[in-house]
């Protein structure tokens, strides 16, 4: 029954035609064009079939002589939703511009308030109610161990309008190596504070793995704190010493093996997760911020502003002495 309802409604905006229920119950429904006063013959009925869970289309005449119009069908946010998700699950961050070009490249009309309500949603079902997957992360865990064993942790995509602290490596071959990550309401202070204290708790105190070389706000620079450099190197030649002999471990190939020795297998959806019995972990408290939302990262003390692109500013002249720039 809600099938053949949502067809008969795609087929409407498709053709950009409108229709009108003469009868709508669970076991019968007619339809016919919106115009029919005015001659347009389209109508369509469709039943139950008795015994059975099967709805059936009886008659039909999928024949419309009215004009097509985008701004009388019946779309509804939902449909809009609907239309754009796999849009939204590709590029999450689209805004309500897109859908609004896509409803245009239809030809059918669709209001902006409508348009943004359309948004919330489909956000809403590709990714899912943020707060309420907090309480299943133990239980995601534990699915996450048992299907690959050797693992020590996992990871969630989020999008919740708050800001993620991560800490990554590198490993042997220069390549980025995840190890922590912590969902904060904004990045200050005490936020920083929690977080290396957790992280400090994660790989330990001490040298175990070399000498840590902490870099912060996306800086470009990378010291290699293990390994000669190149005025080393020449001196190690000159008296005929084998420069990788004095390269920590953590750069040579068996600990590089070691460290993607586990194969990650897929996990299946949440309704294959186990429940765990110990204590839900709890959602922060997310706090809505004031204002217009920020979409440009702020830059860095050190870093340097780009130009402003100047190539759209025109030329002004003046009214009265008919000279530029003044």
């Amino acid at each position: 029954m809600a099938e053949f309802r949502e067809a008969l409604r795609n087929y409407h905006v498709r053709t950009l035609r409108n229709f009108e229920y003469h009868r709508n119950d669970p076991s019968r429904i007619i339809a016919w064009c919106s115009d029919r006063k005015h001659g347009c013959e389209f109508y369509i009925t469709a039943s139950k079939i008795a015994h059975e869970a099967t709805f059936s289309i009886k008659k039909m005449n999928l024949d419309h002589t009215c004009g097509a119009s985008g701004e009388n069908t019946k779309v509804t946010m939902k449909w809009v939703a609907k239309a754009v998700e796999d849009t939204v699950r590709s590029n999450p961050v689209a805004g309500v511009e897109t859908i609004l070009s896509y409803t245009k490249k239809i030809r059918v009309h669709v209001p902006k308030k409508l348009a943004y309500r359309a948004k919330r949603n489909v956000v809403d079902v590709v990714q899912g109610d943020h707060k309420t997957q907090y309480y299943r992360l133990r239980d995601y865990l534990q699915y996450v161990m048992d299907t690959n064993p050797g693992l020590d942790g996992c990871f969630i995509k989020l999008s919740t309008g708050q800001q993620i602290l991560a800490a990554t490596g590198r490993d042997g071959n220069n390549n980025i190596f995840p190890i922590a990550f912590g969902v904060v309401d904004k990045e200050e202070t005490d936020s920083w504070t929690w977080f290396l204290t957790q992280l400090r708790t994660i790989i330990g105190s001490g040298n175990k793995f070399g000498t840590y070389t902490i870099i912060s706000d996306m800086q470009k620079r990378w010291d290699m704190t293990a390994a000669p450099c190149s005025h080393v190197v020449v001196a190690m030649q000159k008296v005929k010493l084998h420069p990788e002999d004095f390269v920590h471990e953590f750069f040579k190939k068996p600990l590089y093996c070691e460290t993607y020795k586990h194969i990650i297998y897929p996990v299946l959806g949440p309704d294959c997760w186990p429940h765990t019995m110990v204590d839900d972990i709890s959602p922060p408290v997310f706090k809505e911020k004031k204002g217009k939302k920020q979409t440009a990262r702020k830059k860095g003390q050190f870093e340097v502003l780009a130009k402003k692109d100047t190539s759209r500013i025109g030329i002004v002249t003046c009214s009265n002495c008919k000279k530029q720039g003044e």
